[in-house]
């Protein structure tokens, strides 16, 4: 996926270590390369030193004991002072940057680990490909369905409205005046319902596929399933969107239901007054041909 010179890799995880983060101000430095040394004081008594401690006599893991050290070196002996003076944090710089010109690979695995412990098994997980594909592809359709019904119940019909009003004609809507506006009240409240009961539709069928996996999801992403921890952050926010989701739609599919019923109310009362008015205006006759009482 991506690479990086074996020095730079280095000097970028040196950078982080104690031995660099902790060192006193400029007393961190490669010696060897600037010639600043690693304390202003005795190097084997500071700790940004290579050599801090030093100078007592010690044994080491041979079992040989060391003669002990004052501290100091000739003015002459370089080799000593390079040693002397060198800070813990410049020894690794420098050890870093004469690393060789080979690349750090940055690789990538085409599968996660799927812990056998896990409530859910990997198979179960793969068959929710498919539905999750399904309410895709419904969501989808519900955005649609609210785009189309929003640019006719909020600009076709309000401009339709207007122009009917001033110009008592609009010249795509047959009829005119008194006439003509019927008609867009018409079309508009059936429209209305028409696209509700579709909004409605699909978001049911949604809302019934989404039920249908949460549980599925939810195990997934709470159950730490997996070493992946880009698989983990996956399932929380598939999880959490698919939470999101019902919340949503089941606000939706109440506002539409109510959308319908609303509708379906007027136009029973809408017909019930019509056929009062009809039955006023034309009175029943009784057996005797007389008209009879309305």
């Amino acid at each position: 996926v991506d690479s990086q010179l074996e020095a730079e890799y280095l000097l970028d995880n040196f950078a982080d270590t104690t031995n660099c983060t902790t060192a006193v101000s400029n007393y961190d430095k490669d010696y060897i390369a600037t010639g600043i040394k690693c304390s202003a004081t005795t190097a084997i008594q500071d700790t940004n030193c290579m050599v801090h401690g030093l100078g007592a006599a010690s044994v080491t893991d041979s079992g040989i004991q060391n003669a002990a050290w004052s501290g100091d070196c000739a003015a002459s002996d370089t080799v000593c002072l390079d040693i002397m003076y060198q800070s813990k944090c410049g020894a690794l710089n420098r050890w870093a940057s004469q690393a060789s010109s080979y690349s750090w690979a940055l690789l990538a695995r085409h599968e996660a680990y799927w812990l056998p412990t896990c409530e859910v098994s990997k198979f179960d997980i793969k068959k929710v490909e498919k539905p999750i594909n399904t309410i895709r592809g419904l969501l989808l359709m519900n955005v649609v369905f609210c785009v189309i019904a929003n640019l006719f119940t909020g600009m076709f019909f309000p401009i339709s409205l207007f122009m009917n009003k001033f110009y008592g004609n609009v010249p795509c809507i047959p009829y005119e005046a008194e006439k003509e506006h019927r008609l867009i009240e018409f079309m508009k409240k059936y429209l209305v319902l028409l696209f509700s009961g579709l909004k409605l539709f699909s978001g049911i069928w949604a809302l019934l596929s989404i039920t249908s996996i949460t549980s599925l999801i939810s195990k997934a992403a709470n159950g730490g399933c997996t070493d992946d921890k880009l698989t983990q952050r996956t399932f929380l926010d598939v999880d959490e969107s698919m939470n999101s989701s019902v919340s949503s739609l089941v606000t939706q599919v109440s506002i539409d239901c109510l959308n319908i019923l609303v509708v379906i109310a007027l136009a029973a009362y809408t017909i019930y007054k019509h056929r009062k008015e009809a039955t006023s205006v034309n009175p029943v006759k009784g057996d005797s041909g007389e008209a009879g009482e309305a």
